[in-house]
């Protein structure tokens, strides 16, 4: 029998001024996330007050503590925007946070990737994100989609702003709202699509109860179908120029500042037996990789120059890996990973493949 061949695929990624990513698609590979690269100083970035990813869970990537309980049957592994996503079926799923504090209530962003299933039923409505001061009325904000498929938010006092677009079914919109000063400002994917002015500020600096992902005033109200990924708040209203970056994916959001982590997607590589990896980075570099085969639901360290034979972690048939910088000034130029395919049947010789990386990531 003729022997196995498995083609060699290498995938580049170019981060421009450290602080955005563009990707390309080569031989159906696509790389497009990178989790937690910060903003440098002179790109005017503004650090949200949390920050969730949806990647593998509702965890708060802004280092601020305001991590997510999952309710229902939400998971948090389909594909996302940027890596993964969380996914709401309509009926009870949904994601609920701690109180925010130290915000100002009459300067703030709350924004999200939102990809819907169908239309909520009628005056039935789509919650996106939703906060309040006190129980009641007090809605600090409430992203949602009305039941024609248009962006709404509604705030205090008695007031919304309802987009003219219908969102289209099953593709990725950003929406954001700020408010700065008495001025509410709605967008979809980073252009303005409707204002109003709010006479009165609501009292307080926190968004202490009712405070949901996917629901309203309970876990059960208004539930979201499809999918939400990279929401988040800031303690601040961002400029126009901001919210049209971060909807254009230009820039991908900043968690606290400082170390940061990249994370590829999942590369289909088949079953292996052994795995060894290498990379470069600058002479101040200080990177860790840890990869996964099962879409990172499980993630294994390995070390630069490190062979694993018969590892637990080959569980899977994809090959997935982060790079975790623990130094604010190091850059992280290439990943290798080479591997020894598992091949069964009438097979003569089988040859390691690799899977390179050429990169320049950066924090600063």
């Amino acid at each position: 029998a003729a022997p196995a061949v498995i083609t060699t695929t290498s995938f580049f990624d170019d981060f421009d001024n450290l602080d955005y990513v563009t990707s390309s698609t080569l031989s159906n590979v696509t790389w497009d996330n990178a989790s937690a690269i910060t903003y440098t100083a002179s790109s005017g970035g503004v650090a949200p007050k949390a920050l969730w990813r949806m990647d593998g869970g509702a965890q708060d990537s802004s280092g601020n503590g305001y991590n997510g309980s999952l309710v229902g049957n939400t998971t948090c592994s389909a594909a996302g925007r940027f890596g993964n996503a969380c996914a709401f079926d309509g009926t009870g799923d949904a994601i609920s946070f701690p109180t925010i504090s130290g915000l100002n209530l009459t300067s703030l962003t709350a924004a999200a990737w939102v990809k819907r299933v169908g239309l909520p039923v009628s005056t039935g409505r789509y919650s996106i994100l939703h906060g309040a001061v006190t129980g009641g009325s007090d809605e600090v904000f409430r992203l949602q989609l009305n039941d024609a498929g248009r962006f709404r938010v509604d705030i205090e006092p008695n007031l919304s702003i309802t987009c003219n677009t219908v969102l289209a079914e099953n593709t990725w919109t950003h929406v954001a709202y700020t408010l700065s000063g008495t001025t509410a400002t709605a967008y979809l994917n980073g252009s303005q699509c409707g204002t109003v002015q709010v006479p009165t500020a609501l009292a307080g600096s926190s968004i202490a109860v009712q405070n949901f992902i996917s629901a309203r005033s309970n876990a059960t109200e208004h539930n979201f179908n499809g999918s939400l990924d990279e929401v988040a708040i800031w303690a601040q209203a961002l400029t126009p120029s901001q919210i049209s970056a971060i909807a254009s994916a230009s820039v991908v959001l900043p968690s606290a500042g400082g170390p940061g982590t990249f994370q590829s997607t999942a590369v289909s590589t088949g079953a292996f037996s052994s795995l060894t990896a290498n990379w470069t980075e600058s002479t101040n570099g200080a990177s860790t990789v840890s990869f996964s085969t099962n879409n990172g639901q499980t993630w294994c360290p390995i070390g630069k120059g490190q062979t694993l034979a018969s590892s637990s972690c080959f569980g899977g048939t994809t090959l997935k890996y982060k790079a975790d910088f623990t130094t604010t000034s190091n850059n992280l130029q290439s990943v290798t990973f080479t591997w020894q395919p598992v091949v069964t049947g009438p097979v003569l010789t089988v040859s390691p493949t690799s899977l390179n990386f050429n990169t320049t990531l950066g924090v600063n």
